[in-house]
């Protein structure tokens, strides 16, 4: 990883902490009636792990966000930028522990999709 990927990185991982702390402070002003109202995907409360999947060319970002009680909280994972013909074998991976981890307790994973224009979508919500 050459240097400026790694700042790069350095730079996402920390959005994200703050970003889930940012969740956590402001979800507890909710009251109990607005929070009804929020969507599981939405959810950062502990357990939240996240991990996000740089690629380049197009460059985008897939991020994996999930509620493993037996994984620790606020685990974020960024794995380097990945040119595509990469990604397909580190992706089965993480989707392989993925799914074992759904078989034997109910999480919540949710997997967004950034684009460099800044566009989310959700790809699922199990």
């Amino acid at each position: 990883m050459t240097q400026q990927a790694d700042t790069a990185n350095k730079r996402l991982h920390d959005w994200f902490v703050n970003f889930v702390t940012y969740f956590r402070t402001e979800y507890e002003r909710f009251s109990g009636e607005e929070k009804k109202f929020m969507g599981k995907w939405m959810d950062c409360l502990p357990p939240c792990q996240i991990e996000v999947f740089w690629l380049k060319e197009p460059e985008f970002q897939l991020i994996i966000k999930t509620k493993f009680a037996d994984r620790q909280d606020m685990e974020i994972m960024i794995d380097d930028p990945y040119d595509s013909h990469e990604f397909i074998d580190k992706v089965d991976v993480v989707t392989t522990v993925c799914l074992d981890s759904l078989t034997r307790d109910p999480v919540l994973l949710a997997i967004y999709l950034f684009s460099s224009i800044s566009e989310c979508h959700t790809f699922c919500d199990v």
